[in-house]
Formats: structure tokens, C-alpha cells, sequence
């Protein structure tokens, strides 16, 4: 499914593939699946958008999708990413808003996509309940966002 919604907007991403080296550094931070979009799909660079009242949280969605260093970085140097890895999310997208809250999906096929505040990170441990929902699927994400 989420190839083929990739497939169908591709045109509209205005971003790039993931170069079969970014794929080789990622090999053990990101699932199979994701990288397999991301090396058919322009992801790296696109810029994503949710209203606030399409976003349950009711905040609303500004994103650009990681490059792999990004990606890299915010997984093991930054915070909530290098809390958030070991939990089973992978860091994808940051916040073109000024929150600077990164956006993450967990390692199951086609997962949805989350919102994980800066503030649930404390001491070295993520607070799950400080997780914020947007979708269900990335593939309902792609479905349903503005591409700018």
C-alpha cells in the first residue's frame, strides 16, 4: 500500500531517493520496509504538510523529511531521538514550525507516523505517554498530506 500511494505522488515530492550508500548507513537503524520506500520514492528533502484539524493531535503537521546524516544524527546524538531508537522509533522527519519536535515512525511494516515532544525525553528515558499519534499508517500519512 505504501508503495503504491508513494508511486501515485511521486511527482509531486520534489525531493531525492536514498543513495545506495545512505541505504548502506541506515541498514541498522531503519526496517527493510522503509528503506525500500525511500530508495523508490524522492523522500529525502520533501516537505509534508497536515492541517491542524486533519491532525488529531489538532496541532497540525509542517515536515521535511530527514537526509540520512539527519536522520543518523537525531537518532544517536540527539534528544528524543537517541531515547526514542531503543524504543522502536526511527527518526524520518523535522519540524519546519520552530518546535524543532521530531517525527518518527516504529519498526513495523507501514507504522504510523508520531510526534515525539522534545519534553518526553527526561533522563535518558522516553516517556511513551508523551507520544503523539498523527496517523495510523505512513501510508495513510502520504494519503492524506499536502506536498509542497
Amino acid at each position: 500500500m505504501l508503495g503504491d500511494i508513494l508511486r501515485d505522488r511521486k511527482a509531486e515530492l520534489h525531493g531525492a531517493v536514498l543513495s545506495p550508500l545512505d541505504a548502506e548507513r541506515l541498514a541498522s537503524t531503519c526496517p527493510t520496509w522503509l528503506l525500500d520506500a525511500w530508495r523508490e520514492a524522492p523522500l529525502t528533502g520533501a516537505r509534508l504538510y497536515l492541517d491542524d484539524k486533519v491532525d488529531p493531535t489538532g496541532v497540525g503537521v509542517s515536515m521535511q523529511w530527514m537526509t540520512a546524516v539527519e536522520l543518523l544524527s537525531e537518532a544517536t546524538e540527539a534528544s528524543p531521538g537517541r531515547e526514542a531508537l531503543p524504543a522502536g522509533f526511527v527518526p524520518i522527519g523535522k519540524c519546519l514550525e520552530g518546535s524543532g519536535d521530531p517525527y518518527f515512525v516504529s519498526q513495523g511494516e507501514d507504522s504510523g507516523l508520531v510526534r515525539i515532544p522534545h519534553s518526553a525525553a527526561r533522563g535518558g528515558r522516553l516517556n511513551p505517554e508523551a507520544i503523539e499519534r498523527i496517523t495510523k499508517s505512513l501510508s495513510e500519512f502520504f494519503r492524506i498530506a499536502k506536498i509542497r
